[in-house]
């Protein structure tokens, strides 16, 4: 139920294309979605990115790309959910979906953690993402960077960095 559940999420997140799509709400209107989210883990934002609440996801841009964000591009994207499947499992049901290509796979304190990269194309532009997943006591951790592609490299750095500080707040 929860993959199909993310699935859904994902093509509303793709089926979305315009600014004027873009909802943000205010710091003191914090879903209740994303407040259980980061419950779940901690990470260190880039000082000229912010948090927003794009679409039903929990999510970090740059500031200076306020007016460019939209459904494919511009930001770093962070879910976790309930999994009865296995990591690689749900890995391979996604790349069924689209051209991820493995780029790393490093051990950290939750487990592996695989790190994929893909570019792709739609209504004419080119996109490229970043994206790690881990799994930790039962829940798929997953971090997204959506970026067109004249802006990926501009902003790699600071959103790798904010990907590495993620940690994983472990339950008690």
């Amino acid at each position: 139920m929860k993959h199909i559940i993310v699935l859904l999420l994902f093509s509303v997140l793709f089926s979305c294309s315009t600014t004027n799509n873009r909802k943000v709400l205010k710091k003191n209107k914090v879903p209740e979605y994303a407040i259980k989210l980061k419950k779940l883990f901690k990470i260190k934002k880039a000082s000229n990115w912010e948090e927003h609440y794009f679409h039903g996801i929990l999510s970090y841009s740059p500031i200076e790309l306020r007016e460019k964000l939209v459904a494919d591009s511009n930001y770093l994207w962070i879910n976790a959910f309930e999994s009865k499947t296995s990591l690689i499992k749900y890995i391979e049901q996604k790349n069924n979906h689209s051209q991820w290509i493995r780029v790393k796979t490093k051990n950290t304190d939750y487990g592996l953690c695989y790190t994929d990269r893909r570019t792709f194309s739609k209504n004419g532009k080119s996109y490229m993402n970043l994206r790690d997943i881990y799994m930790y006591e039962g829940k798929i951790y997953e971090l997204i960077l959506f970026f067109e592609s004249e802006n990926f490299y501009k902003y790699l750095d600071e959103a790798v960095a904010m990907m590495e500080s993620f940690e994983i707040i472990k339950e008690e």
